[in-house]
């Protein structure tokens, strides 16, 4: 184990005990363990940290769906192609995959697009596929960092893993991207594996978008067939 543990390394504990809450101590370090390696914390550091986290931390309520020009849908044409295309990606991205009861993207996830999709071309199929992953990365981030700090969250550090990641795929074609790094926590580069396997960058996509409904959506009934 590091003698010092990497901020990336402790948030990745803190977000993964956030989606397996119900797992213990010692699955997560094995889940640490298995992703990180030889730079992943010792059992007892994890076994504190998810002590930590299950004493303090706050669950917010369910998040609400934003279905087609319903209550949390915008109103000026430009969002409203934005969110069309990402509801769309998302419900073809679950059929395509297996994946039944799919009703729609999350409130906070259309509000994440909003703010990012200057980023991305809704013409070209990877740029509307990472829309939808960096939606899914900024709403759980934004989400986490509300459970854990409350009201002295701050939106910056609680998403600086998937701004890293946004700006790492916006100079994806520079030469200043070429000696960047691989991974920001949950953050990583899927978008370097699309061409040659666009299928497993696609079933990445759908699995982060299966979990935002099983964690945070209480009513949806999200289930491969």
């Amino acid at each position: 184990m590091p003698l010092h543990i990497d901020k990336d390394i402790s948030e990745w504990v803190d977000v993964c005990w956030s989606e397996h809450r119900s797992e213990s101590a010692l699955k997560i370090w094995r889940r640490a363990k298995e992703d990180w390696g030889e730079d992943s914390p010792s059992r007892r550091w994890v076994s504190n940290r998810v002590r930590d986290l299950k004493s303090r931390v706050r669950e917010l309520d369910p998040e609400p769906i934003a279905r087609p020009w319903g209550e949390h849908w915008p109103t000026d044409a430009d969002s409203v192609q934005v969110f069309l295309v990402l509801h769309d990606e998302a419900d073809l991205l679950c059929s395509s995959n297996g994946v039944q009861g799919f009703e729609g993207v999350t409130a906070r996830m259309v509000d994440w697009a909003c703010r990012i999709r200057r980023f991305f071309d809704c013409s070209v199929a990877l740029d509307r596929l990472m829309l939808l992953q960096f939606s899914v990365w900024f709403a759980a981030q934004e989400r986490w960092g509300l459970e854990n700090s409350g009201q002295y969250s701050d939106v910056y550090d609680s998403t600086h893993a998937a701004t890293s990641g946004l700006m790492a795929w916006y100079r994806r074609d520079s030469n200043e991207d070429s000696m960047g790094e691989e991974r920001w926590g949950h953050v990583f580069r899927i978008w370097d594996r699309w061409p040659e396997d666009e299928a497993s960058v696609r079933q990445i996509v759908c699995e982060y978008l299966r979990a935002i409904y099983s964690l945070y959506i209480v009513s949806a009934d999200v289930s491969y067939v």
